[in-house]
């Protein structure tokens, strides 16, 4: 059987290579859930949290066991599956219903179909993962050996190198950055981090070959795209020089927009690298508060090109546009640098009353 990695949020597993992660969303009380699936339907369903308290632990285990005593009550047979690995405990439900066949004698005939349940319970602090199969008629696979085959395989990730791994799309990224957001289109995938108050937004688009001939600057393109998007509003990229990219704000937003004011990040690095051998161009935007937020960051994926851009040097251009648009320094947030930023009472009331309520987190 032909396997490969799927890494997601902080866990990875191996599954058949047709399977596929379908839907991704946050679990009602904590936690996350995400639903594998094949060509035809979903073939697994995974749900999983970190605890840090025995009370979520015991939550989630309480949940795993109404759903396995609601199995049980409508299963015709149950089989405990022996010799799993790493703490994995699992159980094989076999379900009988009766189903018009599709021959005009209009009989009935029965089918077979099971569900297994997995459940990881670590010691305190790990991962609480709970795995649902689904196996249909017509499936060929054997239940029990993707059983063993993804939970064998089940690793949760910590530290500066957590993979993302689903479709085309193959990144590291620290364990602190949380997933906000994301939108899977054909050939676009999109994904928004949060790390503290700052944001990273990542493009992966596919089949570069196609828009980028040879000779081209990805940069050009990059910056159409950017442009295009418009999910970082009131900002408009330019081409700074050869291979970089600037920014600078619209007339509608000459000060800033209130998604800037209530994380108080205000400054922009925007990189792009073109990945030869994956054929994908991936574009980033990291959206920090201070000039030594990018230095306290590995590289991260698509910034690869932005690191000329840390220096003055090569941002002189941009330098000089994105002066008016710097957050005012601690020392310097009086009433003075308020009236230089509009010239609107109400506004300046508002902003006067919000910087003295805000707190110093760097």
């Amino acid at each position: 059987m032909k396997t490969r990695r799927l890494a997601w949020n902080g866990i990875s597993f191996r599954v058949p290579e047709n399977w596929e992660i379908a839907r991704y969303r946050d679990r009602r009380g904590g936690g996350w859930r995400i639903e594998v699936e094949d060509e035809y339907s979903v073939r697994m369903v995974v749900e999983w949290i970190q605890v840090r308290r025995s009370a979520k632990g015991e939550r989630f285990s309480q949940e795993t066991l109404r759903l396995n005593r609601n199995l049980a009550a409508r299963a015709h047979m149950t089989h405990t599956l022996t010799g799993l690995m790493n703490g994995w405990k699992a159980t094989r439900y076999e379900f009988r219903e009766t189903i018009p066949t599709h021959r005009t004698d209009r009989k009935l005939t029965v089918v077979a179909h099971s569900e297994v349940v997995a459940v990881l319970v670590p010691p305190p602090g790990n991962v609480v993962a709970c795995l649902t199969f689904s196996f249909l008629p017509a499936d060929s696979e054997d239940p029990d050996a993707i059983t063993r085959a993804v939970t064998e395989t089940f690793t949760a990730h910590e530290g500066t190198a957590v993979p993302w791994e689903a479709f085309d799309v193959a990144f590291h990224l620290p364990d602190s950055f949380l997933l906000e957001g994301m939108s899977f289109d054909i050939g676009a995938k999109y994904l928004a981090f949060r790390w503290r108050q700052r944001r990273f937004h990542l493009w992966i688009l596919s089949c570069a070959d196609q828009f980028i001939k040879p000779g081209d600057d990805p940069a050009v393109w990059a910056v159409g795209y950017l442009n295009a998007q418009r999910r970082i509003p009131g900002i408009l990229f330019f081409q700074a020089g050869p291979g970089v990219i600037g920014w600078r704000r619209r007339w509608t937003s000459r000060i800033c927009h209130r998604e800037e004011l209530s994380r108080w990040c205000f400054r922009y690095l925007i990189g792009f690298e073109l990945d030869a051998r994956r054929n994908q161009l991936r574009i980033a935007v990291l959206n920090h508060r201070c000039t030594a937020d990018p230095s306290r960051l590995p590289v991260l994926p698509g910034l690869a090109s932005a690191a000329s851009q840390r220096k003055p040097a090569d941002l002189a251009t941009v330098a000089r546009l994105a002066e008016s648009s710097d957050p005012p320094s601690d020392q310097h947030r009086n009433e003075t640098d308020l009236t230089c930023v509009t010239s609107r009472g109400g506004c300046i009331q508002a902003l006067r009353q919000g910087l003295r309520c805000r707190t110093n987190e760097i």
